[in-house]
């Protein structure tokens, strides 16, 4: 429905093949114009592609789609010269249920934001032929979402803002032009290796973790860049079998090749620390630490 230059698509439980957000352009009517197009797709089945600035020719502002349910959809981009001025907006879930969404790929002119909400997974569609995130400006993934990406290695323009997981294929990589923040759990399929770079950005402090097959995921800074790249990891388990205090952190600990940890030692009140074991090696600690109690512990 258009109203006063807004257009507005609503597909529900309906398979569609193609999808156009403005109008045919038309010589006699010089109609090629929407302004905001709002399109929403709720357990919809796109076989075709959405072309959300509408048909050849057709102009629009600005377009954004709301993706809900279970939705798949082949192809969302530009058709030809249609063009949507201020870009375009993807938002996967933000709402109460839970939405997956399997989309081929995302291109338009300019891509400004990719966001998946808490309760929802975007994963790229499986046997596409192109990456999913073309042209796309800033990523975000919230605490409880998923992005799924394939065997492609995917780029954006603009920042990450991470909170959320991130499953990719071992080998590939997320090529950041910005920033990286927020704290992302990533998942590795395959068989990935020491010396993989998995994100590289511009900057950011962002936290990207991963454990398994004995490697994690480090920060390192490289020729001016920041990147999150696979090193091998070691777990310690620390604990005080005899009682009588407490190490911290206790349990399993990873840690990454290069990488520090401190763990303190806590006695219980009248015990001083009488010996730490280190890989069954036994190092004492300095006589001034010495007491006639003794905290067996060890690391």
């Amino acid at each position: 429905m258009e109203t006063a230059g807004k257009t507005a698509v609503d597909i529900a439980d309906s398979t569609v093949q193609y999808l156009f957000g403005a109008g045919y352009y038309s010589a006699d009517t010089g109609y090629q114009y929407a302004r905001d197009i709002t399109i929403h797709l709720d357990n919809a089945n796109i076989t075709g592609s959405v072309y959300p600035g509408g048909h050849n020719n057709a102009r629009a502002e600005k377009a954004e789609i709301y993706i809900a349910g279970d939705t798949a959809v082949q192809s969302i981009h530009k058709n030809n010269s249609s063009a949507t001025s201020g870009g375009l907006d993807v938002y996967v879930g933000g709402g109460s249920r839970k939405t997956n969404a399997d989309i081929g790929f995302i291109y338009e002119a300019a891509v400004n934001e990719v966001h998946v909400y808490d309760g929802a997974t975007l994963r790229h569609k499986d046997g596409s032929t192109d990456q999913l995130l073309w042209n796309a400006k800033d990523l975000v993934v919230d605490a409880g979402g998923e992005l799924v990406l394939s065997s492609f290695d995917e780029s954006i323009a603009g920042n990450f803002i991470g909170g959320g997981m991130l499953r990719m294929q071992a080998g590939r990589k997320l090529t950041v032009g910005g920033t990286v923040s927020g704290d992302t759990v990533m998942e590795i399929g395959g068989t990935p290796a020491a010396g993989q770079v998995y994100i590289e950005a511009s900057g950011g402090t962002g936290s990207v973790s991963y454990s398994g097959n004995g490697l994690g995921l480090q920060r390192q800074e490289n020729a001016g860049k920041v990147e999150w790249k696979l090193v091998d990891a070691y777990c310690v388990t620390a604990s005080v079998p005899g009682g009588h205090g407490k190490v911290l952190p206790a349990g399993e600990t990873f840690i990454l090749k290069g990488g520090e940890q401190t763990f303190r030692f806590v006695p219980d009140d009248g015990y001083k620390v009488d010996r730490i074991m280190l890989c069954l090696l036994y190092t004492s600690p300095s006589p001034r630490d010495r007491q006639k109690s003794r905290m067996p512990s060890s690391a």
